[in-house]
């Protein structure tokens, strides 16, 4: 598999979610539930040769790590998938593994830093405006969904005259992130 390809995709996992941030951390919350302990799963069924469990198993994860942006995960499934009824090899098995338990890692920092972000603006502090500033850069460099009750936050807290944040406004709500970028400065 080609290392350029993403663990995660989040701009295209909000797509899935109508841009819903929350919804989709709760999502991958699940799916660490889920899957974190499955690497004993996967092991014992393919020791067991109970390749029918093991390829359903496999076929269950693809699917979800599709629609949840997991795109190295998604493609490493698809392949073991393809080689799960014919070998018993455990290297195919490990390479999958590596590439799921990345991919957890990956989803365990996106929830905790979506936790953070999704928590309350920084206390007062003659650094606040600051603070707020690369707050709402960095979720604008990543592609982030913001909420209208986070841009109502930020622009009641940033230092902008009334045309620097009608113009803001607009272009976060045309997705536009990069003249708002432009904007902030």
């Amino acid at each position: 598999m080609e290392n350029k390809v993403p663990l995660v995709d989040h701009t295209f996992a909000l797509k899935q979610f109508s841009g819903n941030s929350a919804l989709l951390l709760k999502m991958l919350g699940k799916f660490v539930e889920q899957y974190e302990s499955i690497d004993e799963l996967l092991r014992a069924q393919l020791a067991e040769q109970d390749f029918t469990s093991l390829k359903l198993q496999v076929h269950t994860i693809k699917g979800v790590s599709g629609n949840l942006g997991m795109t190295a995960l998604h493609l490493a499934s698809r392949e073991y998938e393809g080689h799960i009824e014919s070998s018993t090899d455990t290297q195919n098995l490990q390479h999958y593994l590596s590439v799921l338990q990345q991919t957890l890692s990956e989803v365990k920092r996106l929830i905790t830093e979506g936790g953070s972000t999704a928590s309350s603006f920084p206390s007062n502090s003659e650094n606040k405006s600051k603070d707020l500033k690369q707050s709402l850069l960095d979720s604008l460099n990543r592609n982030e969904f913001i909420t209208q009750s986070k841009l109502t936050a930020y622009l009641s807290e940033l230092p902008l005259s009334e045309e620097q944040a009608l113009k803001l406004k607009t272009a976060i709500a045309d997705f536009d992130y990069q003249t708002a970028i432009r904007i902030i400065g």
